[in-house]
């Protein structure tokens, strides 16, 4: 019997490419943009110190290691280059509830890196990171780690697809315009 494994990232194109490819036909755009890599990041200004709202400098660069996995960077822009863990930074703001699950999220993912590998998660290697993240999302799901983790995922998913560069990459619409485009027919 064939198999083939898929990887994350291989997974993630599949599903925004089938998404996108209707904009792409309904657009006249070619499929050949895809492949250019001539796209511009814009300014990271928001990731300097001073304009981090909840988290310290530490957390954030914590945070940024666990959105990079969830979302890494290739030939494309991945969460780092999309800023997601400042904008989670902006997001948990305003809830409480969001602050505890955030810091004792990274608390545990900090406290397994110790334990697992005898460094901190962000001093680990890629591949090291990725284990821990696989071994996260493979908890039961009342563990306090695969909760924070898909939390961590939602949130990264949400808006590394609703940013500005990806949207100007391939060319599509942001999935929020699509689905008020779908409601406002």
């Amino acid at each position: 019997m064939f198999s083939r494994r898929v990887t994350r990232r291989r997974f993630l194109k599949i599903i925004f490419l089938a998404w996108g490819s209707l904009w792409f036909i309904s657009k006249g755009k070619l499929i050949a943009q895809l492949k250019d890599n001539s796209y511009s990041l814009q300014d990271r200004g928001d990731n300097s110190k001073e304009n981090l709202k909840f988290f310290d400098d530490g957390q954030i660069k914590l945070l940024e290691a666990i959105c990079s996995q969830i979302v890494p960077t290739d030939e494309y822009p991945g969460a780092k280059e999309v800023d997601v863990a400042n904008k989670i930074d902006k997001l948990v703001l305003n809830s409480e509830k969001l602050q505890q699950e955030y810091l004792l999220g990274l608390r545990l993912v900090d406290e397994l890196s110790l334990v697992l590998f005898n460094k901190r998660f962000v001093e680990l290697e890629f591949d090291e990171q990725f284990k821990i993240c696989e071994d996260m999302y493979n908890l039961d799901k009342d563990n306090p780690l695969y909760v924070f983790f898909n939390l961590v995922r939602s949130h990264t998913f949400k808006i590394f697809y609703e940013s500005d560069i990806v949207s100007r990459i391939f060319n599509v619409p942001k999935f929020g315009e699509i689905i008020s485009d779908y409601y406002d027919q």
